[in-house]
């Protein structure tokens, strides 16, 4: 009867880490999903400290980001977070990776498209700008360009930047009034884009809603041909990336709460169990 009794509990415990949160590609309209732990969609695997010279979304659809030579690419780095999960490591000089030719892939991040944004990093130093992601940019993000990007500012305050090629029209300067400067804790952002009545860029922070933006100028009218990057190769991202997910169309507050379980369980949650961390890992993936 004991043996039942125990025999359930792990059951129960197994079910439960299965049950944790929402996979990222089981919501609608799924257009990139970068994971530190899966960057070439399985088919390779870097060892530890290797240069990363290509990362795929998930499942290999829709290409990769690439950097193919030279020292401003990222480096691949194991056991990271606290569950022992990799993460891609950016220097803060010059380390970036592109997508090529972007426009169809990413144009609805500054259109006026709805759209939700989703990351998971860990800051290697503050004080200094992280640009986490860039659309139609291929240097430090100015209103005279079209595009948008997410990022912690030198000021430590997470950034949602959209503009529309006229100088000093930026359509969103979203900044929040709280700060985000630890280097010893994973942390979460979340952005969406919303048109539903004013249209509105809201960022969320570690799952606490922070700044809202009603739209400050009209979207682009046309759209840029300049490639997408994470990171920048002017510089401007110190920090430990694990995972990106961006979504065409809003999700919803339960949506996103969901993923940021998933993502927080899989990079954090610690379970004193004989559930060993690459069996989670096998389980959470």
């Amino acid at each position: 009867m004991r043996m039942k009794v125990l025999l359930c509990a792990a059951l129960g415990l197994i079910a439960q880490v299965y049950a944790q949160g929402t996979r990222p590609n089981t919501l609608s309209n799924l257009r990139l999903w970068i994971k530190a732990d899966s960057l070439d969609g399985g088919a390779d695997r870097y060892t530890d400290g290797a240069v990363i010279d290509s990362a795929y979304n998930w499942g290999s659809v829709g290409g990769a980001f690439i950097n193919a030579a030279g020292t401003d690419r990222p480096l691949y780095q194991t056991a990271v977070s606290p569950t022992g999960l990799p993460a891609m490591e950016f220097d803060g000089t010059d380390d970036n990776l592109v997508k090529n030719s972007s426009t169809a892939q990413f144009n609805f991040l500054h259109n006026g498209t709805q759209n939700t944004f989703i990351l998971a990093f860990q800051l290697k130093a503050a004080g200094v700008a992280h640009v986490f992601f860039a659309n139609n940019y291929t240097t430090a993000p100015t209103s005279t360009q079209t595009g948008t990007d997410f990022a912690i500012t030198s000021s430590n305050t997470a950034q949602h930047f959209m503009t529309r090629s006229f100088a000093g029209q930026a359509t969103y300067n979203n900044v929040t009034s709280n700060t985000f400067a630890s280097t010893t804790i994973i942390q979460y952002m979340a952005v969406t884009i919303t048109n539903a009545g004013n249209d509105t860029s809201f960022i969320r922070m570690n799952s606490v809603s922070q700044t809202r933006q009603v739209q400050q100028f009209a979207y682009a009218a046309t759209d840029a041909t300049q490639n997408a990057s994470i990171g920048m190769a002017s510089g401007g991202l110190n920090a430990y990336l694990f995972e990106m997910i961006i979504y065409e169309g809003i999700k919803s507050e339960a949506e996103i709460a969901g993923v940021i379980d998933y993502l927080q369980f899989r990079l954090e949650e610690n379970i004193t169990s004989s559930i060993t961390r690459t069996g989670r890992r096998r389980m959470i993936n």
